[in-house]
């Protein structure tokens, strides 16, 4: 019998090698999380250095140009002031000149001192103690005064550094432009000097927020203005051999690296930017012990607990990531309604003040119209009364100061939405340019406007005040979205049958920026009123709105294109006035006589002595009322009876104008009337009966027209 033996293989089983592999999992993983975690913790460490040093430096540089920016301001105010002065002139005009250098110091807290020099390097004016009487300050040799001279034809301002002992923060930073007559000749120099004191005390309030940082101001020679923190020994230039100063002498004007300090020796990771386009820079830094230890510390705090919970960990953290998630969702829900609620509430707020506005302007505006009727009629009562006056430079004065008054009033009145629409022909090339004028004072220099009337454009008839507040608010919101600068285009010509769906001839006044445009999903919604893409504070959402119902009340429409970075175009299609319109002919200016009984309704004193005063010189005999129930009772009692009644329409006593001509119609429908109003919201109400209205402050000419054809 053949026997035969089996071996039996040694039993490793599952179980057993799992739980090896479990203890050197329990053993490694730990270990392995804690290295991948302090790898990814120096990293965000250099990172996170890396971005408070890029934060640090732009808002330094960014400080630093406002500051360059005043000043250059401040410059251009004192050229402004010394603008044809000669030397003589200057010296004469000392204290008056100093004062007003004094007076700008204490404006600017930045600067320290302020002094004029003339072409040869005499200080002529300085906001210090001037030099005891008969002595007087050279300055040929001074470096600010080499440049000016140096550079013939240059006005841009110049920057040098200077020491003063009594400055424990730095060097002064001296401040020059190169003043030139009217041929280019030099005359002189205006030099400011800048207190480091200014920068430091912001650096180290920029300092708080970021512990461990240094920050500096200094020139492209290396001269450092101020450094924060200031050096235990006072250190006045950087070596132009060190990296940074070789990198700013090859032409870069903004890096980040890792350099030692010229002024303490220690390795720092650096960052500096160039102050616009002068020789100054700035830059911020953190010493590379200062991160590592930040680092360290983070270590630690890792070490505590992820080796002792990296079991644990994984499971931990699945349930929090989803909870979380669920958190981070209710959060973010939670975040946009309120996001929405304060855009709501910000807006109804605006829009309350924009009707208070309104109102006080509508207000004033009425005020200021009685006043420039009383001025007005008694002009032109002086100029009956002797004649030969209209004539004279006062008067003629006194007329162009009411007429630009008059401008002034309705364009408040439009504002105020109290102006009713009067719609005149307009003609485009004529009107277009005058406004664009306008439009550069509400856009910043750096836009430039560009415009283009095709030479065939057909008139519009709509109203004057309402298209300028229309393109204004265009304006606006091109200046928003291009605060870089750029260009607004406007263009005019007659639309064709494609573009716009109505029925009759249009105008097209399109209006096109080069700003960062709108979203797709938004441009349904930029009509609507009260809805905005800027900031809280920054807008209304009104001013689209108001383009809109603008080209709505003229029958036409509105139409936006905008595309992201591709600009915005808002084109506004209004209705072609007719072949035969012309614009509106100047108005007579004769004085037609009259004769008959008027009485004259106004409640103030002033406008009613002069305007009864104006009307019995043409021929009038005048009753005057100051109330409609006073007017009603002289017209029933008079013995006298009336051939015509004028009445203001606001008026105290609790019935107005409209009110008084209504009752007349239906008890004396013989009996004429026409009223006088500066602005009411009752003024379509008038027109559609059917009432005669003139506006105040107006003509004497219309007012003599207007009564003469209704008596």
């Amino acid at each position: 019998m053949q026997s035969a033996h089996t071996k039996k293989p040694r039993r490793t089983t599952v179980n057993e090698r799992w739980m090896l592999a479990w203890v050197w999992a329990a053993a490694l993983l730990p270990a392995a999380m804690f290295g991948v975690a302090a790898w990814q913790s120096h990293a965000n460490a250099w990172q996170q250095a890396q971005a408070d040093i890029d934060h640090a430096v732009r808002i330094a540089n960014e400080h630093a140009q406002r500051v360059m920016q005043t000043h250059e301001l401040v410059f251009d105010r004192i050229d402004e002031e010394l603008s044809g002065l000669s030397d003589a002139q200057i010296i004469d005009s000392h204290d008056q000149i100093r004062q007003q250098l004094l007076r700008t110091l204490q404006r600017v807290p930045a600067l320290k001192t302020l002094s004029v020099w003339d072409n040869e390097g005499r200080q002529l004016v300085t906001s210090d103690e001037p030099p005891a009487k008969g002595s007087e300050v050279r300055a040929p040799d001074r470096e600010f005064f080499r440049l000016a001279t140096a550079e013939a034809g240059r006005t841009a301002t110049r920057y040098t550094v200077a020491p003063d002992p009594s400055e424990s923060t730095g060097q002064l930073l001296m401040m020059s432009r190169r003043r030139e007559d009217r041929m280019g000749r030099f005359v002189g120099v205006v030099v400011a000097s800048v207190r480091p004191s200014y920068f430091f005390d912001f650096y180290t309030e920029l300092g708080r927020t970021e512990p461990g940082m240094s920050l500096s101001l200094f020139d492209q020679s290396g001269r450092i203005i101020t450094r924060m923190p200031a050096p235990e020994l006072p250190v006045q230039r950087a070596p132009m051999t060190g990296h940074m100063m070789q990198r700013i002498a090859a032409g870069e004007n903004a890096a980040m690296l890792t350099i030692t300090s010229p002024v303490d020796q220690q390795r720092r990771l650096i960052a500096y930017r160039r102050i616009d386009d002068t020789p100054l820079y700035t830059a911020a830094g953190k010493a590379n012990e200062v991160i590592l230890a930040e680092w360290r510390s983070t270590l630690w705090l890792l070490a505590a607990f992820i080796v002792p919970m990296a079991g644990a960990l994984a499971y931990v953290a699945a349930i929090a990531r989803r909870r979380t998630q669920r958190e981070v969702q209710a959060l973010r829900r939670l975040n946009k309604e309120a996001d929405k609620r304060l855009k709501i509430e910000a807006a109804l707020r605006q829009s309350q003040k924009l009707e208070a506005m309104g109102h006080l302007t509508g207000g004033v505006a009425h005020d200021v119209n009685n006043l420039l009727m009383v001025v007005n009629n008694n002009a032109h009562l002086l100029e009956r009364m002797r004649p030969g006056m209209d004539t004279t430079p006062a008067i003629n004065s006194i007329k162009r100061a009411v007429e630009a008054g008059t401008r002034l009033t309705r364009q408040l009145l439009a504002f105020s939405r109290r102006q009713a629409w009067r719609a005149e022909v307009i003609d485009l090339r004529r009107w277009l340019p005058s406004v664009t004028d306008l439009l550069r004072h509400t856009l910043t220099q750096s836009i430039r406007i560009e415009h283009e009337v095709a030479h065939d454009i057909r008139m519009v008839s709509v109203d004057a005040a309402e298209l300028e507040l229309a393109l204004i608010n265009l304006a606006i919101n091109a200046r928003d979205a291009m605060p870089e600068g750029g260009a607004l285009r406007i263009l005019v010509r007659n639309a064709g049958k494609e573009d716009v769906s109505l029925d009759g001839e249009f105008v097209e006044i399109r209006v096109s920026d080069e700003g960062v445009g709108i979203p797709p999903e938004l441009l349904e919604r930029v009509f609507e009123p009260f809805f905005t893409t800027k900031e809280i504070g920054k807008g209304t959402g009104l001013g689209l709105s108001q383009v809109y119902g603008f080209c709505k009340q003229a029958g036409g429409v509105a139409v936006i294109h905008s595309s992201p970075g591709s600009g915005t175009a808002v084109s506004m299609f209004l209705l072609a006035a007719p072949e035969a319109s012309a614009p509106p002919p100047p108005p007579s200016t004769a004085l037609p006589e009259g004769d008959g009984h008027v009485l004259l309704v106004e409640d103030n004193d002033d406008v009613a002595a002069a305007t009864a005063a104006l009307l019995e010189r043409l021929g009038y005999r005048i009753t005057r009322a100051s109330s409609a129930p006073q007017a009603l009772a002289l017209i029933d009692s008079s013995e006298e009876p009336f051939d015509g009644v004028l009445s203001d329409i606001v008026m105290a006593g609790g019935m107005d104008g409209i009110e008084l001509a209504l009752a007349l119609r239906q008890s004396r429908p013989e009996l004429p009337v026409v009223l006088m109003t500066g602005y009411t919201s009752r003024l379509e109400a008038a027109i559609a009966a059917g009432l005669t209205v003139i506006a105040k402050p107006c003509q004497p000419a219309e007012l003599a027209g207007a009564l003469a054809r209704a008596m």
